[in-house]
């Protein structure tokens, strides 16, 4: 990757860079609505909250998440968000309120605790390492999981807002997770994401201690792997872009 400043002036220079964004893209929740559904811009991937609030967002408004609600927001599994052994990518702009002993989810697609089998892809930040991760099962289970953490980036802050990408390479047999257009980290990962039957969620999961707590913003799914310079435009500097990307 080339140093973040002629990366800035690529992305400036580079219009092809805005417009292939909607190429491939499956769903967007911009997160902009005071209350009820985040709705999908792109489709119809509605997704159902509870709990879930609105405030001044990274761009616009955002949804707000709260621990002691329990807040989630959830839909049931549909081809366009089960992956595979397929190239696909995940952007989304978080902002933590606290850092509890235990694990926040960002983006899940494991939502049943009682299934053992279910877990596909998975964006968190986990406390016993202070950092993101990116987690793929390629079997469902923990035995064909891979864990990537943003070490490269490091420990966030609280009350500050970050750009998380992960990426799933399948020809490379390579995920990435990076953060704020940072150096990503890499780890190899054959098989790609189990295509299980699993809810997808974003800031929570079914099961115990994984509720998110703070804002989310700008959530993204693409069914192809970003570059680059995809990745430097919809971080734009730190001030981000939203669907359509114009």
């Amino acid at each position: 990757m080339v140093p973040f400043l002629q990366r800035q002036s690529r992305a400036a220079l580079d219009p092809a860079a805005v417009s292939s964004l909607l190429t491939g893209i499956v769903a967007y929740w911009k997160c902009d609505e005071a209350s009820g559904n985040l709705l999908d811009s792109v489709g119809s991937n509605h997704l159902t909250t509870s709990n879930v609030g609105s405030t001044t967002g990274k761009i616009g408004n955002c949804r707000d998440w709260d621990l002691s609600t329990s807040s989630n927001a959830l839909i049931n599994d549909n081809a366009d968000l089960s992956m595979g052994d397929i190239d696909f990518s995940i952007c989304a702009w978080v902002n933590l309120k606290s850092k509890p002993a235990s694990v926040m989810n960002i983006v899940c697609k494991r939502q049943n605790e009682n299934n053992p089998h279910g877990l596909e892809y998975w964006i968190r930040w986990i406390n016993t390492s202070d950092r993101f991760e990116f987690l793929v099962s390629n079997n469902g289970e923990v035995g064909g999981m891979t864990t990537l953490t943003a070490t490269n980036f490091g420990a966030p802050s609280l009350a500050t807002w970050y750009f998380i990408a992960a990426r799933h390479d399948a020809a490379a047999n390579v995920i990435s997770i990076s953060v704020n257009d940072g150096t990503p980290n890499t780890a190899s990962h054959s098989g790609g994401a189990y295509d299980g039957t699993e809810k997808f969620g974003i800031g929570n999961t079914a099961f115990p201690n994984g509720y998110f707590d703070g804002q989310i913003d700008e959530v993204g799914l693409w069914k192809r792997y970003l570059t680059d310079a995809e990745i430097t435009t919809l971080y734009n500097g730190g001030t981000g872009k939203t669907h359509p990307f114009s």
